[in-house]
C-alpha cells in the first residue's frame, strides 16, 4: 500500500539500442546522490543496496520520493572495484506509481584531432 514500483533497465555497453545481457549491481540513493536507500524490508522495502540486476534488469518497491539510480558492472567473483559504471538516472515516484529508469554507460571518448 502506497509503495512505488521501480524498474531499472541497463543498456548494452556497445549497442545502446539493446538491453545488457551482463549482470550489474544497482544502487538507489536518496536525492543527495550519496546515501543508499534504507527502508524496512519487512514492510516491502528494497533489500540492502547494491542489488544484483541479471541481464541488466531489476524491479523493487520504494517509498514515494526522489531518487538517484546508478549501476556498476559486477566483477566476476573478484574483490576488485567495478571499472564500468553507468550514468546516473533520476526518478521521482509517488504512492502506488510505477516508473522505469534506463541507464546507459558513457561512451568512450575518441579524439581524432584538435577540438
Amino acid at each position: 500500500m502506497g509503495f512505488a514500483t521501480l524498474n531499472v533497465w541497463i543498456h548494452d555497453r556497445t549497442d545502446p539500442c539493446r538491453m545488457s545481457m551482463e549482470t550489474w549491481s544497482v544502487t538507489v540513493y536518496y536525492c543527495d546522490g550519496t546515501t543508499p536507500v534504507q527502508f524496512c524490508p519487512n514492510l516491502g522495502g528494497p533489500p540492502p543496496f547494491p542489488v544484483s540486476a541479471p541481464c541488466g534488469h531489476v524491479e523493487f518497491l520504494l517509498p514515494p520520493g526522489c531518487y538517484v539510480v546508478q549501476g556498476a558492472l559486477e566483477s566476476s567473483g573478484t574483490a576488485l572495484p567495478p571499472s564500468v559504471m553507468s550514468d546516473h538516472g533520476i526518478v521521482v515516484v509517488g504512492c502506488d506509481e510505477k516508473a522505469c529508469v534506463h541507464l546507459f554507460t558513457p561512451p568512450s571518448v575518441h579524439l581524432s584531432g584538435p577540438i
